[in-house]
């Protein structure tokens, strides 16, 4: 009857004991013991020995060294670790004894009266939002207060108490969902609920209880149940059966805390923020110990729907504050590096000789920091710390000619930060570690300092970077993961760190590309590459022995060339990243999303695996899936993990359906893997190297049809802060498809709403050019506006298409990029392509797949709908096997003879059990015999013959003069074998080459290979 909740009690003794493993005997917290105390070191850090020691000096010096690690001949290292020796009042506890009364204390807040002097105060939020504060001695203060910038709201809000016997009920009133706190009377234990269900979402094995060293919560935990948060807790995003730091830790490697935060969600459906500057632990060792060293308890609980991650990190950041809204520059790559050194000649004008460099490149560049190195200011001369506004001035104005945004690290001296915003035009400010090391409330107020000095002295919006953030600097500051080695290992760590982050609403994450120290030319490249499906990246140079230039052109081609490649996709992604970024502004759910974030319902995701921590959602729309490991170790990533629902594969228009794990996936250099969810809609920019450098009159939509799907388009000036006044627009974009409809074709609609909102400079008029990825050309298109339906023409090609006003083009031509393991280079090679574009300038677009172009012009407020009917005539081929490949071009080595001036292009693949080639007429090929040709003549006009061959060796080109013609292929399983210089290939007996029949273009005889996603 003591019980009413159901749960028996956990013996106190034994969290005590749980305590004890993890405060030593200076209240400093260590993984000491137990059976998680090498959970967070299973994987070791490879840098380089001469180094190791200095990792974090760079940014710690003398004098200001973290706890747990000394200063030592200029290098800052870790103390030996020590046994745990209690503080004799460790082991004397005092729980919370029973209630003697509870009332009333104002329109959703309550107090409970416990034995002795300690009192309970229970104050609603929202319906959904709790806070629970406990003063041992009766006397509550707020010394976090800081954080939180939510308020009760009592008009909204009705909570009734109600005395059941053996506890207190209060239940806020008007939502079937809203949140009830039980009270046991006896002793006091807290539990929560949802509505009337009997169900706790929550509820404590021991009341809450306090030692010498801590205050924590033991709270029950269900066997499936998985925990996530912390904030940045390196190379982990779930938690289940860990301890994690919640502390200022100075390890900024794997199993570090850069950029703790007290809350947690878990996948019952709750969230929990202890609201205070005090260090921590979270012991997610069922049942869980929730400590902080501190002798009062101060907590909100955030109640949903089990696995409802989203929803909760809403309620959480209502409380604590909506991420911050980043400018749009913010978005492209930063540059830093001290250029006011020997290194550069004690000159800080050397800043506008790389932002030369970055554009004799054609590199995108969007901000740079020009003093990044400790005694290193602004000026010209070997002046210690100069601060010459003239210089800054002439540098600022200087880069922002070119497009290019100035910025500053606060470690030279943050007292003349109003002359610099304002006369110095610097917008961006990033902490020193010096500065703000100490972490908690003084780091906290260091970020805010910095978010004044720049609205307090400009109209330009916060853009801060910053380590040892806490909860609520996610409304302030990118948060990165401190200074790191540039190695496959800190890559493999960080994009679990990374999807993390997102858990606790840290929306804006990043970690230097190819780190501050080390690297390399083949790490850089990985580690850029996925990092431009994030919103903010940067690199730091001048630390590294390897290289001490980190810009993306410093290791020369071909690796600048795939760089250029991805930092163009990247601005052109612009569009979509910032309206997401509005999303984690007005909502809380980040950019960058851990895979159960967004498919929430797959058990599998729920707990660590490379499948599922290995990878992210970048938005709604990508799964991305880093490359960890180097070529010469493997050239395939393996268990890419794709759910429920078709993907595409983003570089050769692959349709797959999961869930399924991918194994063998080929991974040359230059491609990452990336899959397109089926129904994304991804608008896009022209190409550009910065914000404002072309107008963005022309929009692209890029959607992938399939059932009904939507998405948002946020627009603003960019820059200023007049969208927190209202000034922006938002265009709602739907279509509407069939299932499977780039497949199996249909009757697709795409709406494009009326642009709401107005702000500064908008455009008043756009053309939209709909790329929708469908497997036949339509049989008609129909444009539906106010002024009636128009049956849009068909061009003959996209040069016509963009002469015309309006109109629509089906694109069969496929892009290619050189690859970069082809030749030696001199100078970058022109890429081959069939619509002959020069891709060295960034121009082409990354896929070649075949879509159809809609071109329409539209005055912004008005509203457009296009129906395309898709043809279905070859859709009874198509395989619907999940390990299907369709249209599929996945190669990694191709040798192409100068013997014609075209020839076909050849894959080869293990267990092919049917092939077609569906041309103009829709020719059906059955299995074929090895080493049998088979001749056919397209029906199309002016097509010649071609040919369709199985078997092996290699064959030698035949002339064709179409680029009609289709292969589709089902994959029943076996690997991969294109790798392969020689005509034998080991792997499974039965080989199959498949000939795509498509024209190529030589600039001269020579012989030519290629590879990679280039076919």
């Amino acid at each position: 009857s003591r019980q009413p909740i159901g749960l028996p009690a956990f013996p106190l003794i034994d969290a005590v004991a749980r305590i004890a493993q993890l405060f030593g005997s200076s209240g400093d917290m260590a993984f000491a013991g137990g059976s998680d105390s090498s959970a967070h070191s299973k994987h070791a850090t490879n840098g380089g020995s001469a180094e190791v020691g200095s990792r974090l000096g760079p940014h710690v010096p003398p004098g200001l060294v973290g706890p747990g690690y000394d200063f030592v001949d200029g290098k800052v290292v870790k103390r030996p670790e020590k046994s745990v020796q209690l503080p004799g009042d460790a082991w004397v506890v005092k729980t919370v004894g029973k209630v003697l009364s509870a009332k009333r204390t104002g329109d959703s807040s309550f107090l409970l009266q416990c034995e002795g002097s300690t009192k309970v105060l229970v104050t609603f939020y929202r319906m959904d939002i709790v806070r629970v504060q406990l003063a041992w001695d009766g006397d509550f203060d707020d010394p976090a207060k800081e954080i939180v910038v939510g308020e009760p709201t009592p008009k909204d809000l009705r909570v009734e108490m109600q005395d059941l016997g053996q506890f207190f009920d209060f239940q806020a009133q008007g939502h079937e969902g809203a949140v009830r706190l039980r009270a046991e009377k006896e002793p006091l234990r807290l539990a929560l609920f949802r509505g009337s269900s009997q169900t706790p979402v929550w509820a404590e094995q021991s009341g809450l209880s306090r030692n010498g060293t801590a205050t924590f919560q033991t709270l029950a935990a269900a066997p499936d149940e998985a925990f996530f948060g912390g904030g940045m807790q390196n190379g982990y995003f779930s938690h289940r059966d860990h301890v994690i730091n919640i502390a200022v830790s100075y390890n900024w490697d794997d199993g570090g805390s850069p950029n703790a935060a007290p809350f947690y969600i878990s996948s019952a459906g709750y969230g929990v923020f202890r609201c205070t500057w005090a260090e921590g632990t979270y012991d997610f060792r069922s049942p869980n110990i929730i400590a902080h060293k501190e002798q009062r308890f101060d907590a909100f609980y955030f109640a949903g729907a089990p696995r409802d991650f989203k929803g909760l990190l809403e309620g959480y950041t209502y409380i604590t504050g909506r991420p911050f809204m980043p400018p749009v520059y913010a978005l492209g790559i930063g540059d830093s590096d001290c250029y006011h050194n020997n290194r550069h000649g004690n000159n800080t004008n050397v800043a506008l000789s790389v932002m030369e460099e970055y554009r004799q490149w054609n590199m995108p560049l969007g901000w740079m920091l020009v003093n990044d190195g400790y005694g290193c200011g602004y000026g010209e001369g070997p002046k210690e710390f100069p601060s010459t506004m003239s210089t800054l001035s002439h540098v600022s104005k200087g880069l922002l000619g070119d497009g290019v945004v100035t910025g500053l690290w606060s470690g030279t001296d943050f007292s003349h930060v109003a002359s610099e915003v304002s006369d110095g035009r610097v917008r961006v400010l990033k902490t020193d570690v010096a500065w703000v090391g100490g972490g908690g409330k003084f780091a906290f107020d260091a970020v805010e300092d910095c978010v004044a000095g720049i609205e307090n002295n400009s109209d330009a919006r916060r853009f801060i970077w910053t380590v040892e953030g806490w909860a609520g600097t996610h409304r302030n500051a990118v948060m990165w993961t401190g200074d790191n080695y540039g190695s496959f290992e800190s890559i493999r760590w960080q994009v679990p760190t990374f999807a993390g982050c997102g858990f606790s609403a840290q929306a804006h994450v990043s970690a230097d590309i190819d780190g501050i120290f080390g690297g390399s030319a083949e790490t850089q490249v990985r580690d850029l590459q996925w990092k431009c499906f994030t919103t903010v990246l940067m690199s730091m140079s001048g630390w590294s022995t390897a290289n001490p230039d980190k810009q993306p052109f410093s290791w020369g081609e071909p690796y600048a060339s795939i760089n250029r490649m991805y930092l163009s996709l990247k601005m052109r992604l612009t569009p979509y990243f910032y309206s997401i970024s509005r999303i984690a502004y007005e909502l809380g759910t980040p950019p960058i999303r851990a895979m159960v974030m967004e498919f929430p319902d797959d058990d599998f995701l729920l707990q660590p695996s490379v499948g599922s921590g290995q990878q992210f959602m970048a938005g709604p729309a990508f799964l991305v899936a880093p490359v960890y490991k180097a070529l010469e170790e493997t050239k395939v990533r393996d268990d890419i993990y794709l759910p429920a629902g078709d993907w595409v594969d983003f570089w050769s228009g692959a349709i797959l359906s999961g869930p399924q794990h991918l194994y063998g996936y080929e991974v040359p250099l230059e491609k990452l893997p990336v899959f397109v969810r089926a129904g994304a809609i991804i608008p896009m920019w022209p190409a550009m190297r910065y914000a404002g450098e072309l107008p963005v009159d022309t929009l692209t939509l890029d959607i992938y049809p399939d059932g009904k799907s939507s998405f948002e388009l946020y627009e603003d000036d960019g820059v200023t802060r007049a969208h927190e006044k209202g000034d922006f627009a938002k265009t709602p974009i739907v279509c509407t498809a069939p299932g499977q409809a780039m497949k199996n074709g249909g009757v697709v609609n795409v709406t494009v709403g009326p642009t709401v909102g107005r702000y500064r400079d908008q455009l008043q008029k756009r053309t939209y050019m709909v790329k929708l990825h469908v497997a036949e050309a339509p049989s008609e298109v129909f444009l539906h506006t106010s002024s009636g339906v128009t049956k849009l023409k068909a061009m003959g090609s996209k040069s016509a298409l963009g002469w015309e006003q309006r109109g629509w083009f089906y694109d069969r031509t496929m892009a290619y990029f050189a690859n970069p393991y082809s030749y030696t280079f001199s100078s970058w090679q022109q890429a081959f392509s069939t619509t002959g574009q020069d891709c060295s300038t960034g121009d082409c677009p990354p896929w070649h797949h075949q879509v159809l172009i809609v071109k329409v012009p539209t005055e912004i407020g008005d509203k457009f709908e296009l129906t395309i009917n898709v043809r279905t005539a070859h859709s009874a081929k198509f395989a619907s096997n999940a390990g299907e490949f369709l249209p599929q071009v996945h190669l990694s080595r191709l040798f192409l003879d100068d013997s014609a001036a075209a020839e076909p292009v050849a894959a080869r693949a293990a267990a092919v059990a049917t092939a077609h080639i569906h041309g103009a007429g829709g020719l059906v090929v059955p299995a074929a015999v090895e080493e049998q040709q088979v001749s056919m003549a397209l029906s199309s006009s002016g097509a010649s013959s071609a040919a369709w061959y199985w078997g092996w060796p290699r064959f030698q080109g035949v002339a064709v003069g179409t680029s009609e013609a289709r292969v589709q292929t089902q994959y029943l399983g076996g690997s991969w074998c294109m790798n392969q210089r020689s005509d034998t290939c080991s792997g499974p007996a039965r080989h199959v080459l498949i000939v795509i029949i498509m024209p190529l273009f030589f600039r001269d005889g020579r012989r030519k290979e290629c590879g990679g996603p280039t076919a």
